[in-house]
């Protein structure tokens, strides 16, 4: 995470963000805001903070059915000093459900994302999981898959990164991107490395990440025929409400290469099996142009252990 000179953090377009608890102690063991949300808020507030990561740490830890009201709480306290500050629950949901995002303008569903493959598949699956996978996102609330790891150097959480292969860093920015998890990254965007670049630059998964024309994208099933169960996933987004074209994203969360084949009819409404459309590869590295092709009722791509092949997909008048 880059810490940046809060008197001027908007020099280089960061945002100002602080972190702080619902019980007397952060998780590291700093002083969380307990007894005192309004007098926090307000401090934030004055002090120009625009971010606030809210943990469920300290001596209210054991406390857990006062989860929902101290959510509702800090959330109120927030609201009551007039400054616009995103607020980021760890785990508002786990006590809110459905209300999360009348308390929070993101909130984790799952456990701390580490820059490990182990980690990030269980993200996915956590995601696989939630309520119609978007968990209730919309405008103003939005579920979290956590940190983006990215490839880079310098986590916060030590120097152990990167820990994961370019491949797996592409999946995990793809579905991130897809299914709208807020994009916050966790290592030094000082130092780009080549996977960097290649994710954080992508213009056309950015577009689609901040576009609310249509809902989050989701898991659209499994490819039937890969020899490792539930290894081959298929997940995509409407670019537009008709639903005329397409982002998709073939996931393999396997131990060897596999052929994922996706058939144009998991996308309802007007598509079938004699569908024509443009497919064009959005995955851009080195600076090179992105590469299309014509297809009729499917599309095949071969992808890599725990990689991720990203394309859109527009049907042909």
């Amino acid at each position: 995470m880059i810490y940046v000179d809060v008197r001027r953090p908007s020099d280089r377009g960061f945002k100002f963000g602080i972190y702080t608890s619902a019980g007397n102690t952060t998780c590291a063991h700093k002083a969380g805001s307990r007894n005192n949300y309004k007098l926090d808020a307000q401090s934030f507030a004055d002090w120009g903070v625009d971010y606030i990561k809210f943990e469920w740490c300290g001596d209210i830890k054991k406390e857990v059915w006062l989860g929902a009201q101290a959510h509702k709480d800090w959330a109120a306290a927030v609201n009551a000093t007039n400054r616009p500050m995103l607020i980021e629950v760890v785990a508002g949901y786990l006590f809110l459900f459905g209300e999360t995002a009348s308390v929070a303008n993101t909130w984790r569903f799952c456990t701390d994302h580490h820059d490990v493959w182990k980690s990030t598949a269980a993200q996915i699956l956590c995601r696989v999981d939630q309520p119609s996978n978007g968990s209730g996102s919309s405008p103003g609330g939005w579920a979290s898959m956590d940190f983006l790891m990215t490839g880079g150097a310098g986590c916060a959480t030590g120097s152990h990164c990167p820990g994961q292969t370019d491949d797996e860093y592409k999946t995990e920015f793809v579905l991130w991107s897809l299914t709208q998890s807020p994009l916050m990254i966790d290592t030094d965007v000082r130092n780009m490395t080549g996977i960097m670049k290649s994710a954080l630059l992508n213009k056309e998964l950015i577009n689609l990440h901040q576009s609310v024309s249509t809902p989050p994208g989701t898991q659209l099933g499994y490819w039937a025929t890969c020899d490792e169960a539930l290894a081959c996933g298929l997940w995509g987004r409407k670019v537009d409400p008709e639903g005329t074209s397409w982002v998709v994203a073939l996931v393999n969360t396997g131990t060897k290469s596999h052929k994922i084949t996706l058939e144009f009819s998991r996308f309802g409404g007007s598509w079938t099996a004699q569908s024509k459309a443009t497919v064009t590869d959005l995955w851009i590295q080195g600076g090179g142009a992105n590469s299309s092709a014509t297809a009729t009722g499917s599309y095949q791509a071969t992808v890599p252990v725990h990689g991720t092949g990203v394309f859109k997909i527009s049907v042909l008048s």
